[in-house]
């Protein structure tokens, strides 16, 4: 699986600029590295950055149509893994 991420870590755009790799939430990506960085590292510090933010202010508006706080989603949703990858969303 390494050497599969390896080669998506090598994908460019037309400009030559790397490509936001993100694994397939649905397969096991877990200890994998990419490009020098642990999965999760990788994830929040990369692939997501920008997206985290958004999600939270998604993710908390919808919690209130239902009367919920993100507190509330992450009790009923979350885990370990999803913990870990949210943490700034949860914070």
């Amino acid at each position: 699986m390494q050497d599969v991420v390896e080669l998506w870590c090598r994908y460019t755009d037309a400009t030559g600029a790397p490509l936001n790799v993100r694994p397939h939430w649905a397969k096991e990506w877990q200890g994998l590295t990419f490009r020098g960085r642990p999965v999760i590292e990788y994830l929040k510090q990369v692939a997501y950055v920008d997206r985290l933010p958004e999600f939270r202010a998604a993710l908390a508006a919808v919690a209130a149509a239902g009367g919920y706080t993100l507190a509330d989603v992450r009790a009923r949703f979350s885990n370990a893994l999803l913990d870990d990858v949210f943490e700034s969303v949860f914070a």
